[in-house]
Formats: C-alpha cells, sequence, structure tokens
C-alpha cells in the first residue's frame, strides 16, 4: 500500500517500524528542516535500501 502525507510547520509524523518511507521536499524554492528521533540505538543497523518506484 502507497500513501503520502504532505507535512507543515510543527506537524508530527510517525512511521510504524519496518514501514519503507521516504521524506521528500516537494518545494522547489523553500528549504526543509526537521528533527528525526528514533527510539531504537540500533536502528542504523536494520535499514534496508528499498526501490520507491516499486508496487512494494
Amino acid at each position: 500500500m502507497k500513501q503520502s502525507q504532505v507535512c507543515e510547520a510543527g506537524d508530527f509524523v510517525f512511521t510504524l517500524p519496518g514501514v519503507p518511507h521516504q521524506p521528500r521536499n516537494l518545494s522547489d524554492t523553500e528549504p526543509v528542516h526537521i528533527v528525526t528521533a528514533r527510539n531504537d540505538p540500533d536502528e542504523i543497523e536494520k535499514v534496508v535500501p528499498y526501490d520507491p518506484t516499486s508496487d512494494r
């Protein structure tokens, strides 16, 4: 299932563990600044690259 969400300043986004995701800036003129937090100190070891153009 593919989903998208447009966020604005102050929004909070939660992504379930194991769900592929790809944050993107849709603006050609405005920069985006994000603060990211993870609750698993070994999370970087569990990152799995994926093809966002696939049907997964």
